[in-house]
């Protein structure tokens, strides 16, 4: 199944960066995550289910349980692309999961998911209300009272990193996964392979299809197909692509404002560069800088 231009879901499940990752996630917090595909249809999952925390494992045991489970996967995923950044939440038992979309090339193309995290010490009143939450899973009272007080509390600070983190590893996603058709073994066409250098030369003008294509020799329907087969992405989201790669740099190494910036890699105004920036990278460029190039918005 294709998720993005030139990209599909499993190229990037099937990834070792994806692999080794759930191992240092795992290994140095004890959580496990999963690449879910855009519909929800379909996770890459690299572990065990004796792997998930104990309460989860005794709610998931029940059909109603997992069928809560996923409903509310897949509902903070939508709100997550709404918003455009992470989002942590507690889920229908009353644990911490996390939803990371990723995102090439503006289009969104697997969701990092996991979670199942205590935000507070077991008591009393923590089971109370656990039994509340699922006392229509028809789960095992004394197995769910085993579980509960075998959790251990995840303090707010640690789930704000753990979040980070992944965060941070879906901005990496993103760069690998854009590397994979944009580096390609092959050769692209000559025709393409000018096409690209004319861009990088002239990325902070006024750059225009019909141009282009009288610079490399073809008509601009033809040369339109041509680039689109070759690169992976129509030639203007290209260039679009190109500016913002630009602007990401200029954004991490210069004091230059956002106003400047955007007009050095040829967009006519901040507006439109705040909108196009937003719709790339899901966040805008002063969020970006504050975060110090990562693109996260502290939970």
């Amino acid at each position: 199944m294709t998720t993005g231009p030139g990209i599909t879901f499993g190229q990037l499940a099937e990834s070792r960066e994806f692999a080794d990752f759930f191992t240092m996630i795992w290994e140095l917090t004890g959580t496990v995550i999963a690449l879910v595909d855009p519909r929800g249809e379909s996770a890459e999952v690299l572990f065990a289910e004796e792997m998930l925390s104990p309460v989860c494992q005794v709610i998931r045991a029940t059909d109603a349980g997992r069928v809560a489970c996923e409903r509310d996967s897949r509902r903070h995923t939508r709100h997550a692309l709404r918003v455009g950044r992470p989002e942590h939440y507690l889920c229908h038992a009353g644990l911490v999961d996390f939803v990371v979309p990723v995102r090439v090339e503006g289009h969104h193309v697997a969701t990092i998911e996991g979670g199942q995290l205590a935000a507070e010490a077991p008591c009393a009143r923590g089971l109370k209300d656990l039994v509340r939450r699922t006392g229509g899973y028809g789960v095992d009272p004394a197995k769910l009272r085993t579980a509960y007080f075998a959790m251990q509390p995840a303090p707010a600070g640690k789930i704000r990193s753990i979040v980070g983190m992944v965060h941070l590893f879906a901005k990496y996603f993103s760069e690998f996964a854009w590397q994979l058709h944009t580096m390609r073994a092959d050769r692209p066409h000559p025709a393409v392979g000018k096409a690209m250098a004319y861009v990088a030369q002239h990325q902070h003008t006024d750059i225009r299809l019909a141009d282009v294509a009288q610079e490399v020799g073809l008509t601009p329907s033809y040369f339109s197909a041509l680039f689109s087969r070759e690169a992976g992405l129509p030639l203007m989201r290209y260039v679009q692509r190109t500016r913002l790669e630009r602007a990401k740099k200029l954004l991490r190494g210069t004091r230059k404002t956002v106003t400047e910036i955007a007009l050095d890699v040829g967009f006519n105004n901040v507006t439109h560069f705040n909108h196009v920036f937003r719709s790339w990278e899901g966040t805008t460029p002063s969020e970006y800088r504050h975060a110090g190039g990562s693109g996260l918005d502290p939970p």
